[in-house]
């Protein structure tokens, strides 16, 4: 019986020291670069346990080690405040609860806008799906632009999209040579077209 309550409590210290537990002005740094995906807690004492300790360990391990712009941690709803004092907002208008899922997608940068401003109460997505490994991961893949599975690999879709950007034409890839050559080659190919269409056409 000791030893079993010893391994319960080593596990949920465990967890507790790998996953961070948020702040509010360190959030807003965050999503400069990163969505955050986060459980809410009614303590800074994290201390979860069953399939929800199970599940965050799997995505912060496995799932999204290799991913770095996918933070995973905690966030004590109760003592949780913006700078203008607001409490945590979710994109739906949903009253947050403890133990609710929710993610922060990355801040969108205004391009009409030339000095940087950045939000003061970023909203939350409430996860509302079955506590699976596998729906979390396409949550947030759906949210952060993200292309991982389960097990941690590249989706198909992200390969696939690796493959379409490594194919695209770049001109500051190839030398001045090389590109005045591909140039010159397009129009001298546009010009055989033009002579083609006019003969048919004569």
């Amino acid at each position: 019986m000791t030893t079993s309550c010893i391994f319960i409590f080593t596990n949920l210290l465990y967890i507790s020291s790998a996953l961070k537990l948020f702040q509010p002005r360190e959030i807003i740094n965050l999503l400069e670069n990163s969505c955050l995906l986060a459980v809410l807690v009614d303590s800074d004492d994290v201390f979860l346990s069953g399939d929800t300790e199970q599940l965050l360990r799997s995505l912060s391990e496995v799932s999204f080690h290799s991913e770095p712009f996918v933070q995973l941690g905690y966030i004590n709803l109760k003592s949780f405040r913006w700078q203008n004092n607001q409490t945590l907002q979710t994109i739906k208008r949903e009253q947050p609860s403890v133990n609710d899922i929710v993610l922060f997608p990355k801040s969108k940068v205004d391009r009409t806008c030339l000095l940087p401003v950045k939000p003061l109460k970023p909203k939350v997505n409430v996860y509302k799906g079955s506590r699976s490994i596998n729906l979390l991961v396409e949550f947030i893949n759906n949210y952060c632009g993200t292309y991982r599975t389960a097990k941690g690999s590249v989706s198909y879709e992200g390969l696939h999209r690796e493959e379409i950007l490594k194919n695209l034409f770049s001109v500051s890839s190839i030398s001045d040579v090389t590109s005045n050559y591909v140039f010159q080659e397009q129009i001298l190919m546009d010009h055989v077209i033009k002579m083609q269409i006019l003969e048919k056409i004569a």
